[in-house]
């Protein structure tokens, strides 16, 4: 019996000891960084920005978390972190971190894998995390974030990119994906390209962006994409070609597309469905030849033909015509962009994925090197337009 009490005297004592360390951790603050930037440094290797909001502590949950940044140099991220937290109330915390925004510099001096090649257990950062690329540098792209002070970044920055991914406009990649495709050859990375909207707090400019609304005063957005060869930034493709990019995967649902006819009326049409496409690898003497075969359902939106007593009755038709133009805009976009693609020495399409199925073992395809053998690779698109819907939508829609 004593024995069995001084046990649990023990296992008492310890667990308060336990409770008392857990109860001091817990009373700590903490930064949580919820964007990382690197740009080149100016004292170190590199700069890195630390965007954070701090833990707003119990009583202060119904309240957005304020922002900050604080950049600092280091010639790798764990001496950023020494530096900055010496200077900091709080330590830093990584579980939060959604997005890393690397500057322009730094992706086209191929020096991705070198940071990547950091543990990303100790830092708790998740590989899951998105990248982006900044057209200037991270720093500036991180501002324009936090451009006013009444905004809730965790909110912003969810949907950064996955506003104009579901409209096609860029492309969204995580850091596992990132050196995935560097590693394995099979595709080439494809990355948002974050750009700032340099009219802002100009007069009558501050709340806009390209003539458009701008919502919670953020500056910076992502609109196109950065293309990779191999692990180096080689080259930048606009929103449209983005778009294109996205339909050749199967993707980019929800994208609005305008066409003019011969008699300046026009119509626009919405891509309501992209199947997985069709690919066929096809070897002929030295070269290569990859054929796709895509299926895209649209739904008419709009067609200044139409007038307002047949809008209201929700007829609208696509005509022979007009799939036969959307099929021939939707296949020269596809294969201009492919040919852009491959000047730039870029497998953005990731042909390489197919081309791979070729071959019985790993050791063949890597003795292949298609990377070597991109230049000598056509690409032939075959896009099926199908009508989904017929009806446009009315006044009361």
């Amino acid at each position: 019996m004593k024995k069995r009490v001084s046990l649990v005297i023990a296992v008492f004592v310890v667990l308060c000891c336990i409770s008392s360390c857990l109860g001091a951790v817990s009373l700590e603050k903490y930064g949580y960084v919820i964007t990382l930037g690197i740009d080149k440094g100016k004292t170190c290797r590199y700069s890195f920005s630390f965007l954070m909001e701090s833990d707003s502590g119990a009583g202060e949950q119904d309240s957005a978390p304020k922002a900050n940044i604080t950049t600092v140099d280091g010639d790798n991220v764990f001496d950023a972190i020494y530096t900055a937290e010496s200077a900091l109330p709080f330590r830093l915390n990584f579980s939060r971190t959604s997005y890393i925004v690397i500057g322009f510099d730094v992706a086209a001096d191929d020096e991705l894998p070198e940071l990547f090649s950091v543990s990303w257990s100790r830092l708790r950062i998740r590989t899951s995390a998105n990248l982006i690329i900044s057209g200037s540098t991270a720093q500036e792209f991180l501002d324009g974030l936090s451009y006013t002070d009444e905004v809730n970044i965790a909110k912003l920055e969810s949907s950064l990119v996955d506003f104009y991914e579901r409209d096609g406009l860029t492309s969204q990649m995580s850091i596992s994906e990132f050196l995935y495709a560097v590693k394995s050859a099979r595709l080439d990375p494809v990355l948002p390209y974050g750009a700032v909207d340099t009219s802002a707090g100009d007069e009558g400019g501050s709340d806009t962006t390209d003539g458009k609304e701008r919502k919670g005063g953020m500056v910076s957005y992502t609109l196109g994409s950065a293309l990779f060869s191999g692990s180096a930034l080689c080259g930048v493709i606009s929103s449209r070609e983005s778009r294109t990019l996205m339909l050749t995967e199967g993707k980019a649902k929800g994208s609005v597309i305008q066409f003019d006819r011969d008699d300046g009326t026009n119509y626009s049409v919405e891509v309501s469905n992209v199947g997985k496409p069709k690919v066929r690898v096809d070897f002929e003497n030295d070269s290569i030849r990859v054929r796709y075969t895509i299926n895209i359902s649209v739904t008419l939106r709009q067609d200044s033909e139409i007038n307002h007593a047949e809008k209201e009755q929700g007829r609208g038709e696509i005509s022979k015509d007009m799939k036969e133009q959307i099929k021939e805009y939707l296949e020269s976009a596809c294969r201009s962009v492919f040919e852009e693609c491959r000047e730039l020495n870029c497998d953005a399409l990731g042909l390489g994925r197919y081309v791979s199925m070729k071959f019985n073992s790993v050791k063949e395809w890597e003795s292949f090197n298609f990377k070597s053998r991109l230049q000598n690779t056509e690409c032939d698109f075959d896009v099926n337009i199908v009508l989904e819907s017929a009806s446009l939508p009315t006044l009361f829609e």
